[in-house]
């Protein structure tokens, strides 16, 4: 190959290196900029505890059937159909 025909190789492949490293520093710079929001944890549950902490089920589900209003389905709690 010739010193030109070289140059030429190497002309056009200046601008994709160019346009390579720029993206690659913009990456880095992206990734450096606040690694505590790309760090993701897990909050495991105690052995002794629940992992809805201090929330008490049964008094939602207490107030559920305390404050149920049968409009909504007349017939709950009546007797079952059978399909079969």
């Amino acid at each position: 190959m010739s010193d030109s025909t070289l140059y030429h190789h190497y002309k056009t492949l200046m601008p994709k290196a160019s346009l390579a490293s720029l993206w690659l520093a913009f990456n880095i710079a992206l990734l450096l900029q606040e690694p505590s929001k790309h760090i993701a944890t897990v909050q495991a549950a105690t052995a002794g505890g629940s992992m809805l902490g201090d929330v008490n089920i049964s008094a939602i589900l207490d107030s559920f059937s305390v404050s149920y209003d049968k409009r909504v389905r007349p017939n709950y709690g009546g007797k079952s159909n059978n399909l079969l």
